[in-house]
């Protein structure tokens, strides 16, 4: 498997670590720690300036893992801003998908949100999905590379 990682630690309770798999055209990120709309957009604009820039990775899907996040606390306008930021990395020509696997019912409401607001910004080329099963986001992920 053709793989990297990439660890970021992002402000002092959150951590994130990217792994790219380059024969799945998948970057699997996962967050740790506690969570703010600060912290998400940080850690956001550092992977598009680190990872999405990347010409290669602009067409890989996505699997973000909050199954490990914990003391969330995000307000919809954190959620609609960081649906405006994600989209600045999405390309007209390229369209992408993008899992989120989540573990409580909070944060699985707050993906649903994010999704829903993120769908709504004017220019995204992103399909997003939210699920509890890891192997039901890898299934989704890769049936799109099996209709490319």
């Amino acid at each position: 498997m053709n793989t990297e990682v990439a660890n970021a630690p992002v402000r002092k309770h959150m951590s994130v670590e990217h792994t790219i798999d380059h024969d799945a055209r998948l970057i699997i990120t996962v967050w740790k720690g506690a969570a703010s709309g600060q912290s998400l957009s940080n850690a956001l604009r550092n992977y598009q300036q680190r990872i999405k820039v990347s010409p290669e990775c602009q067409h890989y899907n996505e699997l973000v893992d909050f199954s490990l996040i914990g003391g969330v606390d995000l307000s919809a306008r954190d959620m609609m801003s960081l649906g405006r930021v994600a989209q600045q990395s999405d390309q007209s020509d390229v369209r992408t998908r993008l899992a989120l696997l989540v573990a409580s019912p909070l944060v699985f409401g707050l993906a649903k949100m994010y999704v829903a607001y993120r769908s709504l910004v004017p220019g995204s080329h992103k399909d997003l999905a939210v699920f509890r099963s890891r192997t039901e986001a890898l299934a989704w992920l890769s049936a799109d590379q099996e209709d490319s």
